[in-house]
């Protein structure tokens, strides 16, 4: 091996070292600043995922990934509490189909959550109550189950 094919080697390396380290830390670094930067007036920021799978359809807290997608059991995220005046950030993802994103009582959405998208929804904790949210857009046999309530207490 010459000098030259070693010092490919060696930055081939570290290039790929950068890239694995570098990709994730970025992607942190973006979900915890930028969308902050982004939003803020926003006092908390809510991930929510969608996910359908032959035997259930679920809202969830859970990180849902490529890793996990198929064998975890995740949470249904069934009622998520927040404070009366609270500003929200909702970060909805769809980890598999097309879904969609309501809060009736609020008039937010329906908003499209296309697969492996993320969109942000902002929402005003003003009044105490139960409000429901759920997935507006037919998704598969078991969308009816894509519901939760928010308890603004």
């Amino acid at each position: 091996m010459t000098l030259i094919e070693k010092i490919r080697e060696i930055l081939g390396g570290f290039l790929m070292i950068g890239i694995v380290v570098g990709l994730p830390l970025s992607i942190n670094w973006y979900d915890k600043y930028q969308v902050m930067k982004a939003h803020p007036d926003i006092d908390r920021v809510i991930k929510l995922t969608a996910k359908v799978s032959k035997d259930s359809c679920l809202w969830t807290l859970d990180d849902v990934n490529g890793f996990n997608y198929w064998y975890k059991k995740f949470n249904f995220a069934d009622e998520i509490h927040v404070k009366q005046g609270e500003k929200v950030l909702f970060r909805v993802r769809s980890s598999d189909v097309t879904h969609s994103f309501a809060i009736p009582q609020y008039n937010i959405g329906p908003l499209e959550v296309p697969s492996g998208s993320i969109i942000n929804v902002e929402f005003d904790a003003a009044k105490k109550g139960k409000f429901i949210y759920l997935c507006w857009l037919w998704c598969s046999e078991c969308h009816g189950d894509l519901k939760g309530r928010i308890v603004v207490e």
